[in-house]
Order: structure tokens, then sequence, then C-alpha cells
């Protein structure tokens, strides 16, 4: 056991000693949200979500192009309602749902500040996303009883959903090197969700900024050098409307689920949060609040907190 140790240590420390040499060139990593990041007594709508993703480098195609990466990911959201026994389909004022999906999606570093993104994801709403067992095992492991009225969630549907997403840093020659100001636009085109959203985010720096390309807002930390230093708060407020969501509405192919409701069409988000980033690893909490999506009497605005561990390597 000492020798397999002294191995891994030694490996451990070789790798090190190459990477603060060379760029880093992949990342992988995790992001866990769940309402109780946020508030001991908020448990409703978005439940729990994990992620894991890896993002490589590509190679640039054009003098225009600072930086390409793809990435992959592996995804589970798990929506309820607002109460633990929800047995009862008239006290279900959000539909319990799960959705499972693999994504793919590049993203395009420009030379002029602006970032683009592409992504499309395939999946599962309903049982086969697996979420009434995963929230299961979740309270097993914690001794937590288990929510009552699973048998209400949405009916299987297929998922095919495309998002496009676009960034533009404001006042690019202002010379401020802890603070700066992006417009981004997103559209989600799918049989999972349709919308449309707008808005702003700011970034705070308690150090000197890196740019948008370099640093790890959108996972730029690839091809980062592990002596990078980055930390700042960041804000990011943006209006939704909202056309279709499958977790409330049920499937567009026509199968009816026990419990189906209309949707608030447009919403509020805001996303407050942290971002660390230390040699090879990044480290990140968010909050999120997002205003009343379903168009029920006792529905309200909901909020949950969103924790992010990275790592990146040659």
């Amino acid at each position: 056991m000492r020798t397999v140790k002294f191995l891994f240590l030694l490996l451990l420390g070789t790798h090190f000693l190459g990477s603060a040499q060379t760029f880093d060139r992949k990342q992988v990593g995790v992001e866990l949200d769940n309402d109780l990041y946020a508030s001991v007594k908020n448990d409703r709508y978005y439940t729990n979500g994990i992620t894991l993703f890896y993002s490589c480098l590509n190679a640039k195609s054009s003098v225009s192009l600072l930086k390409k990466t793809t990435e992959f990911r592996l995804a589970q959201y798990i929506y309820t309602p607002r109460t633990r026994l929800a047995n009862a389909i008239k006290v279900n004022d959000r539909p319990f749902a799960g959705y499972l999906f693999g994504e793919a999606n590049q993203t395009f570093f420009m030379a002029n500040n602006r970032v683009y993104q592409g992504a499309v994801q395939i999946g599962y709403v309903g049982p086969n996303s697996y979420a009434e067992e995963m929230q299961n095992g979740l309270h097993d492991a914690f001794s937590l009883r288990h929510v009552e009225g699973w048998q209400n969630q949405i009916k299987n549907t297929f998922a095919l959903q495309t998002q496009f997403r676009f960034s533009q840093k404001l006042f690019p020659s202002a010379i401020t090197p802890h603070f700066d100001v992006h417009f981004q636009g997103q559209a989600t085109l799918g049989t999972v969700q349709t919308a449309l959203n707008s808005g702003f985010f700011a970034r705070i720096g308690l150090k000197n900024l890196q740019p948008i390309a370099h640093s790890n807002f959108y996972s730029g930390g690839v091809l980062g050098t592990p002596k990078t230093e980055e930390l700042y708060f960041f804000i990011h407020p943006s209006l939704q409307y909202q056309a279709y969501d499958a977790t409330v509405q049920g499937s567009l192919f026509g199968t009816q689920s026990p419990v189906e409701l209309d949707l608030i069409r447009w919403r509020w988000h805001t996303a407050v949060g942290i971002k660390y980033r230390y040699n090879h690893f990044n480290c990140q909490y968010t909050f999120f609040y997002r205003s009343k999506e379903v168009n029920h009497p006792v529905n309200t605005s909901y909020y949950y907190g969103s924790i992010g561990l990275t790592y990146s390597f040659r």
C-alpha cells in the first residue's frame, strides 16, 4: 500500500509539474443544483439537478477567432410541487417531472469580445428520466421521507433540443480592469422547451478580470495557464418569454399526463454569484431567482443554489 501511494503521488506530482509549463486544454467538472443550497426552508419546483461535463480546446479556423471549445454534458433535472405529500392531483401546483439528457455544444470566442454558442440535447422527460428513483435514493441516503405523488408525473416525452447563445461586451474600449458588462441573448427550441431570453451580466473583480475568452464564465479557462487566478462576483438579470415547457404542459405529441398546467409567458430571472479560479481548479456558487412560472393560484416564485467544481488539465 505504501508503494501504491508513493507511485500515485509521484504521478500526480509529475502531472502538476508538467502542466505548470504548458496550457490546459481540457476540463472536467460537476454542477450541483438544489433549493437547499439557498434556503433550508425553501423546497419546491426545481428541486435538484446534477450535471457532469467535459470540454476541450479545438483548432482555430480563422484570424478573428481567438478560441473554439467543444463540451459534452450529461445532466438530470428534477421538478416537484411545493408539498411532499402530493398524491392528490388538486394539490399539485406544479407537475412532477424529470429531464435526463446528453448535450454537445461548441463555443466560439471572437477577437471582438463576442461569444457564440450552439448546443444540441437529446434525452427524455418523464419516467425514463429516472427522476423518481434519483430523488428517493437521495432521500434514503439522508434518512428523509419519500416524496409522495410521482404517479402524477409528466409522461414520457422524447427530448430533442437546440440552444443558441450570444454575448457581446459593452463599452469594449473602456479600461476597467475590475469591472465589465456584457449583453447576452439566448434562444431555445425543441420538444422540451421553447423560449427567448435577453439580459445583461456584469463581473466585479476582486482581482484583475480575465478577458471573457479566457475567463471561467463560459468555461473559457481551457487554454489558460495554470498560474492564472480569477476571483469575481457577478450578477445576471434577464427577461424570458416562454412559449412551451414540457415539464409543465406535457408532451407536444398529444400524450395526456395526469397534471398539466398553463405557463406564465413572461418571466424574470436573476443569478448572483461568485467564481474563483486558481491553477487548475475552478469553483463557484450561484444563487438563482425565478419569478412565478405556472398559472396556478398557489404557485409562487422560487429560488435555488448551484455549486460548481472544475479541474483543467493538458
